[in-house]
């Protein structure tokens, strides 16, 4: 250490030449706004100075614009379908080099195992993963967990050098109404000095304020300006999202003016394969940042040094001398498009092209799947009154409304796809408890057919939304079969699946076969009918019974905003 140490020394006093010198360049400094041209010059993967030295290689910029390279402050690897080392892969062209990511979606599949798996297949990428330790493993108790996280093991996450936060706390009536175990965890985090990262959808008022006051300090679900100013006044950071089913972003923008913009981060929170290779990463919020009219640099700024002083992420963010060469060439500051990134000083990515290896095997993890009930009695919903509750997606949005419907007589209640009112059902696939909850969800606009799968957050059993019970049988009988995945059944024919065979959640295919078979399942939903951008990514998130108002577990319907179990008959 004292060696190397001494050589940096030298170098910055000019005694020894620099590892990379960057020319012909303007560097955009997030900390100061501004740029600047001149050269920039790293050593042992560090940022030397601005200056012009001796150096053993040089790199010319060809008047790209250099800024430090870009950080996602809240994302779930999981759901882009790829594994640590293929996400990496997936971004790094787009000048993404760091991510926040909480597993929270293979902790509740996997545990323990399952995240040292995600930790220790991230090192094997030339990329920086940093990790949120989930702090609801089981999102709530009105679903059947696939494992449990209490207050020891997070507070061992807690211990490890490369967890920076507390995941995002979902169970926020337990934080305001004092949960023990929650508070503890809480606690934990806050006694090592980490983030305490929030999840707190249309929170106002009172429990706003038991909310922040028990130390949260960041929210990504704000779907209104003011329900993100007012989060800001109680002294949150706001992490405007926008991913493959949330589109918040240009809702939030004006929050970007000199009184809030160092409060503000991107994060994706849930992107899919297709979206990361044809729509890109966080290089879509500046291109949608700036061509909104906002000062590109001040983009840059939220997208880099702002996660980088939140999270304490050594040296990062910045261009300054001691500072970690993660950085990107971006030709220009309006498409954003990435010619060169660079990471621990090392050119990784130049001109489309990676000059640094990838791990080649495919990483592999059993998935659990032990379904039972898959009968046509399990999906049967006998008429017990004249209307029915039904969950009512938003296009855009992870948030549902609360609808109702007069059904018609009859000893059963079935799909009517004529007026887009369709059955949704919850397989419990992690302990072969046999739980089924069977609803009724309107929005899809399927005029046939059924989808099942898998990636149905945050238990992650085996969801499945269709027009008739046979299909969804097939369908779902399907994703069991392989272990895990996404089936589309039309008319008794199965027309496509995704195999996903890590956690049920991932593929072990690098992106450019993900993306084929991903687009093969979408196309196949799209001939269904509706007219849904990602029917895949919105029904994934109706089994998530902590974002309003109405959602499904294994165990039946539940209103979030009660946060209780609701009668599927009744008003």
């Amino acid at each position: 250490m004292e060696k190397a140490i001494k050589r940096f020394w030298e170098i910055l006093r000019g005694e020894a030449p620099a590892d990379l010198l960057i020319k012909n360049v303007k560097r955009v400094h997030p900390v100061s706004l501004e740029i600047r041209e001149g050269p920039l010059a790293i050593a042992m993967g560090r940022i030397v100075g601005w200056t012009e030295m001796p150096a053993r290689e040089v790199l010319d910029g060809k008047e790209a614009f250099l800024t430090p390279g870009l950080i996602d402050a809240h994302i779930h690897v999981e759901s882009s379908m790829l594994s640590p080392p293929a996400f990496a892969r997936a971004v790094i062209p787009h000048g993404t080099t760091a991510v926040v990511a909480d597993p929270h979606e293979v902790g509740n599949v996997g545990g323990m195992a399952g995240l040292e798996w995600m930790m220790k297949h991230g090192r094997t990428a030339p990329f920086r993963f940093f990790w949120a330790a989930p702090s609801c493993v089981p999102a709530s108790p009105l679903d059947t967990p696939g494992a449990i996280l209490g207050v020891d093991e997070i507070t061992a996450l807690l211990d490890r050098p490369d967890v920076v936060s507390l995941g995002e706390v979902m169970n926020y009536p337990g934080v305001i109404h004092g949960d023990p175990e929650v508070h503890a965890k809480i606690a934990a985090a806050k006694a090592r000095g980490l983030v305490v990262d929030g999840h707190a959808p249309g929170l106002t008022g009172g429990d706003l304020f038991a909310y922040a006051a028990a130390g949260i300090q960041t929210d990504h679900e704000c779907t209104r300006l003011e329900e993100a100013e007012e989060k800001l006044r109680l002294g949150m950071m706001i992490q405007m999202r926008q991913g493959s089913a949330e589109h918040n972003l240009k809702t939030l923008l004006p929050l970007a003016s000199p009184r809030w913009h160092d409060r503000l981060l991107f994060a994706t929170d849930d992107r899919n394969p297709v979206d990361l290779a044809e729509i890109g990463h966080l290089n879509e919020h500046l291109r949608i940042c700036v061509s909104s009219g906002m000062d590109p640099v001040v983009a840059i700024r939220i997208a880099t040094a702002n996660p980088a002083r939140l999270y304490r992420l050594d040296g990062m963010g910045a261009l300054c001398p001691g500072a970690r060469a993660d950085l990107v060439l971006f030709r220009d500051l309006e498409s954003f498009d990435a010619d060169t990134v660079i990471i621990g000083g090392e050119i990784v990515y130049r001109e489309g092209e990676f000059t640094c290896p990838f791990e080649s095997e495919r990483p592999a993890f059993p998935s659990s799947m032990h379904v039972k009930g898959l009968t046509p009695d399990a999906l049967k919903v006998a008429r017990q009154g004249d209307v029915v509750k039904v969950i009512e997606l938003i296009p855009g949005q992870v948030v549902t409304g609360k609808g109702h419907r007069r059904v018609p007589a009859g000893p059963f209640v079935a799909s009517d796809p004529a007026s887009d009112f369709l059955k949704i059902a919850v397989f419990e696939r992690h302990h072969g408890t046999g739980n089924v909850g069977v609803g009724f969800v309107t929005g899809f606009g399927f005029k046939e057919g059924a989808v099942a799968t898998t990636v149905a957050h945050d238990s992650h059993h085996l969801l499945v939304v269709g027009t008739s019970d046979e299909d969804m049988l097939l369908a779902a009988r399907t994703s069991a079969e392989m272990k895990g995945g996404i089936s589309v059944v039309r008319r008794s024919e199965v027309l496509a699946t995704l195999p996903l065979p890590l956690f049920g959640l991932m593929s072990d295919l690098p992106l450019e076969g993900l993306v084929e078979r991903f687009k093969e399942v979408h196309a196949a939903a799209g001939r269904l009918g509706g007219s849904l951008a990602d029917p895949l990514m919105q029904m994934s998130f109706l089994a998530l019974p902590v974002i309003p108002s109405l959602k499904i577990s294994d165990q039946g319907l539940v209103d979030v905003d009660r946060f209780q179990h609701v009668p599927l008959f009744g008003e």
